[in-house]
């Protein structure tokens, strides 16, 4: 490799073949450029007339920002790029602790677009990036990789978990673009679980996403004024519950009436599975002394007798 002074006109910033990392932000290092100047050179290559960045994206792109017009930088004369990508991650793994999976997917990505064999990267580079060396896994970082630009922001933000960012895989680019702002302001364990129900409704009814979402139920969901945010985000995703699952939801439902109806001593709790897939219900009772617990067991007992409380399982045997 050679020091040179390089014009950031003369790097071609739309060729991002070995880049590895997509955070943009620039705010700390633009104030370390500014004090110290730039301490650590980029380290480019040449490719159809133009320098292309191996590593130190961020310097460059915070050194154009602040109107740097030349930079000192490293050249490295390889044509082979696979053989330079090598270079990058074993650069990159050294300089970070710890990986975001967005990371590992860029790194699985490349290592496969560049010619790598599948095998050889999941013996040797899966366990590297402390992945399980099976296909399986394989198969999902390399569809993480393929995310639209925007998921992709919104990951590093820490708006999509791993989990939802694998469930928006099952869609299209045009489609991820769709659900993104209906999943940001949902909880990491609501995410997964409305993406799945809303491909598999998709794909049993055979429907489109837009024909799903233009439902009278849903779009008066979505143009009611009458709801926050987050009223809005908790019926939609409760709708798609239903449409996936109506008979669970009508059950559901009559469950909870049911409680209504049946007026459980207080420190009373009934319990039941999240799909009420078990026969069986559970009892939770909290009281301070024996005589608080025998009348709250002597009220349980004249409930068990009642017409009310039978009803819940006569109703159950009929699903």
């Amino acid at each position: 490799m050679i020091k040179k002074i390089i014009s950031i006109k003369k790097i071609n910033l739309k060729d991002d073949r070995f880049r590895i990392s997509l955070c943009n932000e620039l705010t700390l290092l633009k104030f370390s450029i500014q004090k110290f100047g730039l301490l650590k050179p980029p380290i480019l290559t040449r490719r159809n007339n133009k320098f292309i960045i191996i590593s130190g994206w961020r310097k460059v792109l915070a050194c154009q920002e602040l109107g740097i017009e030349k930079i000192p930088a490293f050249l490295w004369n390889e044509r082979d790029d696979l053989k330079i990508l090598l270079f990058k991650i074993h650069e990159y793994l050294t300089m970070k602790k710890e990986l975001n999976f967005l990371e590992k997917a860029q790194i699985i990505s490349k290592l496969y677009h560049f010619g790598m064999e599948k095998r050889e990267i999941i013996q040797n580079y899966l366990p590297l990036l402390k992945i399980s060396p099976s296909n399986y896994d394989f198969e999902t970082y390399l569809s993480l990789s393929e995310l639209s630009p925007s998921i992709k922001r919104a990951i590093l933000k820490g708006n999509i978990t791993f989990q939802g960012a694998r469930a928006l895989t099952k869609f299209s680019l045009s489609e991820q673009e769709f659900l993104l702002p209906i999943i940001i302001p949902m909880s990491s364990n609501y995410q997964k679980e409305f993406l799945i129900n809303v491909y598999e409704i998709l794909k049993k009814e055979g429907i489109t996403l837009d024909e799903l979402f233009s439902r009278r139920d849903l779009k008066e969901i979505i143009e009611s004024r009458n709801f926050s945010q987050l009223e809005k985000i908790e019926k939609i995703i409760d709708k798609v519950r239903s449409i996936r699952y109506p008979s669970y939801t009508a059950f559901k439902k009559f469950f909870e009436l049911w409680v209504k109806e049946i007026k459980f001593p207080k420190g009373v709790n009934i319990l039941h599975d999240q799909f009420f897939e078990e026969e069986k219900l559970s009892l939770k009772i909290k009281f301070k002394n024996d005589k608080e617990l025998r009348d709250i067991l002597e009220k349980l007992e004249k409930i068990c007798n009642s017409e009310k409380f039978k009803e819940y399982f006569k109703r159950k045997d009929e699903i």
